[in-house]
């Protein structure tokens, strides 16, 4: 499918199903204005009113569905509805049997029967796969660990109407923003006003297990967020720091050991985990101890290690500068990413650090000094943060009015082939005419800020002269790219998401159909609905804004 540009007319033309998908852009220029965007208010124009609540819904429910680690929060509308100070959001503290370890969250660890049925998630799965192992009895068992990016086109039975996307950083400092006066203090133990009032910037620092991700927000005149950073990140996360120890592990019994160890004593490497996860969180910034790892007998009786590296008969001794090392990689990512971010943006001066890795004494010592001239605020319940927030949102979506364009979207379309300008290889004569396939038209450009009431119009048409054409589909094939101006839908930066499917009226097409093609980025994802001029029949899709 694609879509000819009609010169006169300034509109564009769909291709037919079957052929190359491409659509194009309204005119050459690609101005905002010839392209038909437009900058609506939300609710409706000339009213700037935010409304109060997002969903009629009695229950907002959060799922933290993470590569590593997962959890869930919930409120009622009864509790979000009191004070900041009075509302309760729950959450499920996790457990394993081993250790005194208790988390927010459990490992992404789903557990299945010989015949499929669901046993058991998290530490529960984790512990009894283990069990199984160990009595040679797990073959027809299935278990499934960091499945998260395996599914990121399917969902797990909610009806869609019922569910809304929360980028993380966002949710954060939804919740952030929403604490009781005098509640944040920063890393002086001063009490933290100026950057959630209006007019106000700051930087969320989202430290999780698998990945760390940081935005810029600026609270605007009627409360509401707006991004004035697109979100950024990368995989410096907790667990890191666990494949920084692994690989001290394996250096000292040996690589090829320590693999078998790992699969046939998975419960003792279980433990040894949970006993070095320990440690990691009690670790301080200014302690100079020695720190001693218990170490599971089995692994001690089946090993070589030397007696004279053992503090007791079953603790490793690691020194304690070695042991802090085991953090460097990670932090020195985050704390070069976040300098990166402040020389980006001006007046921010607060960064506010929230996840389980932020409740390190040891990281968030390091971020301290690193930034000794903004301030570092940590709020209680931290780890917390993400999912709280994310319950908030549920209840006031409409709470961030703007974002940063992580890619630029457009339509595949055709335009009039161009001797010398276009590529040979996407030449194609339709209804008489040279067009050029595969060409990319711009909904709106990567690093642009979008009004999340903002609605977006492009206008194509397609061509049916010929008899052969009067009851082809048209497509309107939706891609993202990561470059700012990217000429076809064939380069490397681009993927198509999907798209959107026309079908010819019953007596088929006319000579030429026009058809307007609005785009709204009302939430985390944008709705596109194309509109014919034939009958005015709408065709919709919508698509993640977010990925």
């Amino acid at each position: 499918m694609s879509t000819d540009i009609d010169t006169p007319r300034h509109i564009s033309e769909a291709h037919e199903v079957g052929e190359q998908t491409h659509l194009q852009e309204e005119n050459e220029s690609g101005t905002r204005e010839r392209l038909g965007i437009s900058e609506n208010v939300f609710p409706e124009e000339g009213d700037t009113t935010p409304d109060p609540t997002g969903t009629d819904k009695p229950i907002v429910a959060a799922i933290d569905f993470g590569t590593t680690y997962s959890g869930y929060a919930y409120t009622f509308r009864s509790e979000y509805e009191k004070s900041a100070g009075a509302r309760e959001i729950f959450s499920n503290r996790w457990a394993p049997n081993m250790g005194s370890l208790m988390s927010a969250k459990a490992p992404t660890t789903a557990l299945f029967e010989p015949d499929m049925t669901f046993h058991s998630f998290g530490y529960e799965a984790e512990e009894k796969y283990a069990d199984l192992i160990q009595e040679k009895q797990q073959r027809d068992w299935h278990c499934f660990k960091r499945f998260k990016m395996k599914l990121h086109d399917k969902m797990a039975g909610i009806q869609s109407d019922c569910l809304t996307l929360a980028l993380e950083p966002e949710a954060a400092s939804l919740f952030c923003k929403s604490l009781p006066h005098g509640t944040l203090r920063d890393s002086k133990d001063q009490i933290v006003i100026g950057a959630f009032q209006p007019g106000g910037r700051y930087m969320i620092v989202d430290m999780g297990g698998g990945t760390v991700d940081t935005t810029v927000h600026e609270v605007a005149e009627d409360g509401r967020l707006v991004e004035i950073r697109q979100a950024s990140g990368g995989p410096w996360g907790g667990i890191s720091v666990d494949e920084t120890f692994y690989n001290f592990v394996a250096d000292r019994f040996g690589r090829e050991f320590i693999e078998q160890f790992k699969r046939t004593k998975t419960n003792d490497w279980l433990a040894l985990f949970m006993e070095f996860e320990i440690k990691k969180r009690q670790l301080k910034h200014n302690s100079e101890n020695k720190i001693g790892i218990k170490i599971p007998p089995r692994l001690i009786a089946e090993s070589n290690i030397r007696v004279d590296d053992l503090t007791s008969y079953d603790k490793i001794r690691v020194e304690n500068e070695d042991f802090k090392t085991f953090f460097h990689p990670s932090i020195d990512d985050i704390i070069g990413h976040v300098r990166t971010v402040l020389n980006d943006v001006d007046g921010v001066n607060t960064i506010v650090l929230v996840g389980g890795f932020s409740q390190s004494d040891y990281v968030t010592s390091l971020m301290k000094s690193a930034f000794s001239d903004e301030r570092i605020v940590i709020p209680l319940q931290a780890e917390m943060a993400v999912l709280h927030g994310a319950v908030l949102f549920g209840f006031e979506p409409r709470a961030v009015s703007a974002r940063i364009c992580r890619h630029t979207y457009g339509i595949s379309c055709r335009k009039d082939f161009m001797e010398g300008v276009h590529l040979e290889e996407y030449r194609k004569v339709v209804d008489g005419k040279e067009k050029c396939l595969n060409m990319f038209s711009p909904i709106v450009t990567r690093g642009e800020r979008v009004t999340l009431s903002a609605t977006r119009e492009n206008k194509y048409s397609s061509s049916h002269q010929s008899e052969a054409r009067r009851f082809k589909q048209i497509g309107f094939p939706i891609f993202a790219s990561t470059s700012v101006s990217p000429t076809y839908t064939t380069e490397d930066s681009c993927i198509r998401l999907g798209q959107i499917v026309v079908n010819p009226p019953e007596n088929g097409w006319p000579p030429l159909v026009n058809y307007r093609v609005e785009t709204y980025f009302g939430r985390t994802e944008f709705k596109v609905k194309v509109i014919n001029d034939v009958n005015g029949a709408e065709f919709n899709s919508s698509f993640d804004f977010l990925a």
